[in-house]
C-alpha cells in the first residue's frame, strides 16, 4: 500500500523524496515539465496557499486528465 499524504499537513518533503526532485541531477522525463506545468492549474485554481485547497471537482479534473502526472507524483502506482 502507498503511503498516503496527510491533509493539512505540508507534503513538500514527502513528495520531493518521492519524485528525486530534490537531487541535483533531477531532470524531467516523463511526464515532461510542460506536461507537470500544464496539468497543475486545477490543483492551483484557488491559489497555492494550504489555506485554500482544490475543490474536489479539481482533484478529480487534476486526477482524470492527468494521470500521468498524478501516477509520478504516486511514484507509478495506479
Amino acid at each position: 500500500m502507498a503511503v498516503q499524504l496527510d491533509l493539512g499537513l505540508s507534503c513538500e518533503a514527502t513528495l520531493l523524496q518521492r519524485t528525486g526532485c530534490e537531487g541535483d541531477a533531477f531532470a524531467f522525463a516523463a511526464p515532461s515539465r510542460e506536461r507537470v506545468l500544464e496539468c497543475r492549474e486545477p490543483l492551483l485554481s484557488w491559489g497555492m496557499s494550504t489555506d485554500h485547497p482544490p475543490t474536489c471537482a479539481d482533484a478529480t479534473r487534476f486526477l482524470t486528465e492527468c494521470p500521468d502526472v498524478a501516477g509520478f507524483f504516486r511514484e507509478g502506482q495506479p
